[in-house]
């Protein structure tokens, strides 16, 4: 697979990692974040944060919520990457 297919892929289990309802099964919780690691092990760093960052925006936009934290309001990216601040951009 291209670099590109591969952050395609690892975009798109973001979003199902993130719209995964409380009540589900742990175990689906567990066989998205092995395919989520697997999909970030195969990818540059940069990519990898690059993809993270632009699905966490679009799914903030999209749902008013944060997916880190699944509260509405304010979207928290990582601090280390944003000079300690918490990004509230749209």
């Amino acid at each position: 697979m291209s670099q590109l297919t591969d952050a395609t892929h690892l975009a798109e289990a973001y979003e199902r990692f993130w719209l995964l309802p409380e009540e589900a099964p742990l175990e689906a919780y567990q066989e998205l974040a092995h395919a989520i690691g697997t999909l970030e092990a195969t990818l540059p760093p940069a990519t990898v944060t690059d993809t993270l960052e632009q699905t966490a925006r679009a799914f903030h936009r999209q749902t008013g919520r944060c997916p880190f934290c699944g509260q509405p309001g304010q979207l928290h990216l990582a601090a280390a990457t944003h000079g300690g601040q918490h990004d509230t951009a749209p």
